[in-house]
């Protein structure tokens, strides 16, 4: 499925009506390395409680380049 959330300030977050079977969760924050963790949803499913640790991202840029043009079709420029 393509069920998504955001999560509260402290991480947490509720997914409600699951189908029952295998998923995989994904946990994704910009800069920071993906987490996929399965989980199993059966009928007596009601509440699952996971803790996960999310590792800063390192990669990094070698050179990055700024360029700009001036606008002069007004007097404002």
């Amino acid at each position: 499925t393509t069920i998504g959330n955001i999560t509260g300030l402290e991480g947490s977050f509720v997914l409600r009506n699951i189908a029952t079977g295998n998923h995989i969760l994904i946990v994704s924050y910009i800069g920071y390395t993906s987490i996929r963790q399965e989980i199993k949803i059966d009928s007596a499913t009601q509440l699952i409680s996971l803790s996960m640790h999310m590792v800063q991202n390192t990669n990094e840029l070698s050179e990055i380049t700024i360029e700009g043009v001036e606008d002069k079709s007004t007097e404002l420029s």
